[in-house]
């Protein structure tokens, strides 16, 4: 994941098909997620560019992504035998 210095707008239109919009934190400050390595090589761009880029450490995991959706299931059966409040 990263925290970037960009509008929704420009994220939307500068992020690689790889990363997914996660935040929208401010006005000009957003998160995005997606496989690690092309977090870095984004962040390694936007830098360049003079844009504010930081990698933000997510133990290698893509939260707020479309490559965490498959373990949803079992997230939220696991979270429903640990929780006194079940979640139906």
């Amino acid at each position: 994941m990263l925290v970037a210095g960009l509008t929704w707008e420009q994220a939307r239109s500068s992020c690689p098909t790889s990363i997914s919009l996660a935040c929208h934190n401010a006005a000009s400050n957003v998160t995005v997620s997606g496989p690690q390595e092309d977090i870095r090589c984004f962040v390694q761009r936007l830098q360049a560019q003079g844009v504010f880029a930081v990698e933000v450490q997510s133990c290698g995991f893509a939260f707020h992504s479309k490559y965490v959706i498959s373990g949803a299931p079992q997230l939220v059966q696991r979270l429903e035998q640990v929780s006194s409040r079940p979640m139906h």
